[in-house]
């Protein structure tokens, strides 16, 4: 409870929200001096106007003005609330009685009403200020607008309403609140004494009314409304902060996703295309075996092949080895070849051995054709 006392009290100094009643001074003229009345006493302050009110309102308003803005400045302050208390002789005042009724209804009979006696008198209530006042029986008086009224002897609804109604010309209530804006004083509230005794903050109020000490409950609403709103949009915005946070990050994560996919397709290709090779590989070596490795053969052919030589087939037989037949221009071509071969012992561990050579008639010349053999190996074939 503590916490929420604390949350009114700060409510309660805030004006927006809370209407409080604040200090408030009485202003009355009587004969030869005015009288200031507060809630905590009366002054009197001798003052003989210089204008009388019936010969013209303005001065004898802005001279009132002037005493009373010298009175709160030699007070001390000037934030309160002024009271001017009109005398009955200068308003037109009624006492009549009306049935009981709702309020909306009596306020609307008050000022049909105040509108009739004023009529009966030759005069219009548009130039009029009017207010009006009532209490049921000898109940205490009721403003407009007030609670319900007390209930008559015997516990029951009252039968009728004591009602006091008053207008004020329009000229008067004019000029006195713009002789009291003029001297830097808030326009005053103007009040009869009506009923007789009654204090200047519960008499009968002409034109406006100062406000009862209340919340303000369409400000309320609306803080709450606006508060609530505010809310709301920060959770919305929140709300679509993560959501557009999650998004790109869904999205990062999708990409990211996709990169491993194509990494993954790539390896599996990769790994397909390794594993293909080593099976080429694999039936390569495998058709390897037991065969010359041709190429090195007819490089080395081709280094120690000398002029006048040249090599018409290789044949690799298991029984003979490597037979090899060719033509040469004359036998010293033919010894230069295999002299050459022999010197290559690196490559052709074994001797050439000489099995056919012949000697063949062409046109221009002579040929020698020859046949050796070096080794023993499988047959394969191989023609240059």
């Amino acid at each position: 409870m503590s916490i929420v006392e604390g949350c009114l009290r700060r409510l309660r100094k805030m004006p927006a929200f809370f209407h409080a009643c604040r200090a408030s001074v009485g202003v009355a003229w009587e004969e030869g001096a005015l009288c200031f009345r507060t809630p905590k006493g009366e002054d009197r302050v001798s003052w003989q106007p210089a204008q009388q009110l019936a010969e013209d309102p303005i001065p004898f308003f802005s001279e009132l003005a002037e005493h009373v803005a010298r009175y709160l400045e030699k007070r001390g302050s000037g934030s309160e609330d002024l009271y001017l208390l009109i005398p009955e002789t200068l308003a037109h005042s009624y006492e009549v009685r009306l049935p009981a009724m709702p309020t909306e209804e009596l306020r609307e009979a008050c000022y049909w009403e105040l509108a009739h006696c004023l009529a009966e008198e030759g005069e219009v209530m548009e130039d009029y200020e009017t207010g009006s006042l009532w209490r049921a029986d000898d109940a205490s008086a009721d403003q407009e607008g007030a609670p319900q009224p007390a209930a008559a002897e015997g516990g029951g609804v009252p039968k009728e309403r004591l009602c006091w109604l008053a207008a004020l010309p329009r000229s008067l209530t004019e000029a006195c609140r713009r002789a009291f804006l003029q001297a830097d004083l808030p326009a005053p509230y103007l009040v009869l004494e009506k009923p007789e005794g009654a204090s200047y903050l519960d008499g009968l109020f002409i034109g406006r009314r100062p406000e009862k000490e209340r919340w303000n409950g369409r400000r309320i609403g609306a803080a709450v409304t606006l508060i609530t709103l505010l809310v709301l949009t920060f959770l919305t915005g929140f709300d679509l902060y993560r959501t557009v946070a999650l998004s790109t990050r869904a999205s990062m994560e999708e990409q990211k996703l996709a990169s491993y996919r194509q990494e993954s397709r790539e390896m599996e290709i990769r790994e397909r295309i390794r594993t293909q090779i080593q099976v080429k590989q694999q039936k390569i070596a495998k058709l390897s075996e037991g065969t010359l490795p041709w190429y090195s053969v007819l490089v080395h052919f081709g280094a120690i092949l000398p002029d006048g030589v040249a090599l018409d087939s290789l044949c690799l037989s298991k029984r003979q080895g490597l037979i090899v037949e060719g033509q040469a221009a004359s036998y010293d071509a033919l010894a230069a070849f295999l002299q050459g071969l022999e010197r290559d012992d690196a490559f052709f561990r074994q001797k050439p051995v000489l099995e056919q050579s012949a000697l063949a008639g062409q046109e221009g010349g002579f040929t020698v054709h020859f046949r050796l053999s070096m080794g023993g190996e499988e047959t394969r074939d191989a023609k240059d």
